[in-house]
């Protein structure tokens, strides 16, 4: 029997950004162990057209389906990064692969389609988020010898914070709101900012934007920041933990799986003044035995739980059982492919309305029915209602044939919700 041929499907790639650097390591580190690994990744920002960088296929929307469809004829397991799929599921599905597995790295619910053979969740609160019954957690993993161990505070008087944040992260408060009041009782500190979100300067803070060897930046601050709203993991804090960088994360997100509060780091609530308490406390702490023990045991968690070679050990182990227990005669429900210029519409509305037009009316002159499976998932709803609220802007563009074969598609489709009843009233008059 041979090594099962697996695909990675994503819709992201870069510096700045967890679930790509994941995507590295995870090909990189199995096509070491001797898989035969491929990588893909759609672009909603491309308009046409497909290229290879640095061993990425790079999909523009317009021919993924078709790039994708032929390519799985050659893979045994396909792995997208859900929880919002537009097309990957669907080739997969029509080529036939063996096994298909949805990797969730955000709390939101995953398993759109049917018939996954595992949904794989980066942590516990991802998985609690949840309804598909078939979920395996397997932690996000870093490699040790590149993040290295760094002891002791970075500088005797200075207390150094970084933040790592992309632009797309949403934050409780960033640390160029909390700095001026933070500096107000202590004086020493500075802000080192990294990732490329946008700022108000301060001249206590500094921004080294997008890094690419951000344990430099680890090995020069003494705590690493991260207010996020819904990190599902955190893969930042435990980089940090594994260079002595101790870590400060929002208590109701993947962060309480990775640090103890008061021993491998500190966990923060909701509110500003949590936030600020928070930081005065870890500052305080610089220096100290405490820091030292804190700073040990913080390296000593991520070798235990959070390793590259961990991660990659349990993929390959999900890989095998998948490809050793795959039924021959398995059968698929039919990939739900009416959805498909509607899914790459929402894709697309918030960064290329006129394309996302386009898309909105190929579903509408196709002319067929949704097929009833994604109805009731959060994912397909939000798809629906982002198609009504562009059938209102098209309505108002005059465009009202258009829109009321939306609505009679819909109704077809035994969608029934107030804002049809609204758009549906708004061709009308």
């Amino acid at each position: 029997m041979h090594a099962p041929r697996i695909a990675i499907c994503s819709f992201s790639r870069g510096t700045a950004n967890g679930i790509a650097q994941m995507d590295d390591l995870l090909c990189d580190g199995l096509t070491k162990a001797g898989f035969a690994m491929s990588r893909f990744c759609l672009d909603s920002s491309r308009k046409s057209g497909c290229t290879k960088e640095s061993g990425i296929q790079i999909l523009s929307l317009d021919c993924a389906f078709s790039v994708l469809r032929e390519a799985f004829d050659a893979v045994d397991i396909v792995q997208f990064n859900g929880s919002f799929d537009p097309c990957v599921y669907m080739a997969a599905t029509e080529a036939g692969v063996p096994c298909i597995v949805e990797a969730i790295h955000s709390t939101e619910q995953g398993g759109m389609y049917p018939h996954i053979d595992v949904l794989v969740c980066v942590s516990k609160r991802v998985r609690e988020a949840q309804k598909y019954p078939h979920c395996r957690i397997i932690h996000n993993g870093i490699d040790l010898h590149r993040f290295t161990f760094k002891h002791g505070r970075r500088h005797t008087h200075d207390a150094a914070i970084l933040q790592v944040a992309n632009s797309t992260k949403q934050l409780h408060a960033g640390l160029d709101d909390l700095l001026p009041e933070l500096l107000t009782t202590h004086s020493g500190t500075r802000g080192l900012l990294a990732g490329g979100r946008k700022h108000h300067p301060h001249p206590c803070m500094r921004d080294y934007g997008v890094q690419k060897n951000m344990e430099e930046l680890y090995h020069a601050a003494d705590l690493v920041f991260m207010p996020s709203v819904h990190d599902a993991f955190g893969l930042a804090l435990v980089e940090g933990m594994a260079c002595g960088c101790l870590p400060l994360g929002n208590a109701f997100t993947g962060a309480s799986e990775c640090i103890e509060h008061g021993l491998t780091g500190w966990l923060m609530g909701n509110s500003r003044q949590d936030m600020l308490d928070t930081l005065r406390l870890a500052i305080d702490t610089l220096g100290t035995p405490q820091y030292e023990n804190m700073q040990r045991m913080a390296r000593s968690t991520v070798e235990d739980k959070f390793s590259a070679a961990r991660c990659l050990s349990q993929y390959a182990s999900l890989y095998r059982e998948l490809w050793q227990n795959r039924s021959p005669w398995q059968e698929r429900t039919p990939a739900p492919v009416n959805w498909m210029p509607l899914l790459f519409m929402v894709m697309l509305c918030s960064i290329d309305l006129e394309r996302a037009k386009v898309y909105f009316e190929k579903f509408v002159r196709a002319g067929k029915i949704l097929e009833p499976i994604l109805l009731d998932h959060p994912n397909g709803r939000i798809t629906i209602l982002a198609a009504l609220r562009l059938s209102e802007l098209l309505s108002s563009e005059g465009q009202h044939s258009l829109v009321r074969t939306f609505c009679a598609l819909l109704r077809a489709s035994h969608v029934h919700l107030p804002q049809l009843e609204t758009v549906e009233k708004l061709c009308c008059g």
